[in-house]
């Protein structure tokens, strides 16, 4: 398989993660199922996109985790990365998969309340649709790093040499 057809090929696998993060993103992360005694369940979705506003900090380095490799496969594909996009790329990859999990931890975590109230929590398709794209990124952008052309080194000699 030709060099230049792998390094491609890790892109579009990066660009994959990237579309299955933004899809992700906009999807449920998660169902909340809360249940009175005696009352019918009051049930509500969350989304990390629904989210958006409640928490800047958290968004924007999501956000920027999502867009950095989106961008970074993309310019790979049209042939115009550079390694330090790819290392951003991974970084930004790696610290919002961090921050995935731990919000993740947070928004799912099971919780009873006494005998009378009962909150469950459960995992929406969002959360497996992020949680398969933040891997494909950071290892498309390890990948991608080592299949970047090396630039080729010229030697020009002066015809005074000669």
């Amino acid at each position: 398989m030709p060099h230049w057809f792998s390094f491609r090929l890790v892109n579009w696998i990066g660009l994959l993660g990237s579309v299955l993060l933004i899809i992700g993103f906009f999807l449920p992360v998660r169902f909340v199922a809360i249940t009175f005694l005696h009352q019918p369940p009051s049930y509500s979705t969350d989304s990390f996109g629904s989210m958006l506003g409640s928490t800047i900090i958290g968004s924007t380095l999501l956000l920027l985790a999502i867009l950095i490799p989106l961008l970074s496969f993309l310019a790979g594909l049209l042939g115009t990365v550079k390694r330090v996009m790819l290392i951003l790329s991974l970084l930004f990859a790696i610290l919002g998969f961090l921050g995935f999990l731990i919000v993740s931890m947070f928004l799912l975590s099971f919780s009873t309340w006494g005998g009378r109230v009962t909150e469950t929590h459960t995992f929406g398709p969002g959360f497996w649709l992020m949680l398969i794209g933040f891997p494909l990124c950071i290892g498309s952008s390890i990948i991608a790093q080592y299949l970047l052309p090396k630039p080729r080194i010229t030697v020009i000699k002066s015809s005074e040499s000669l």
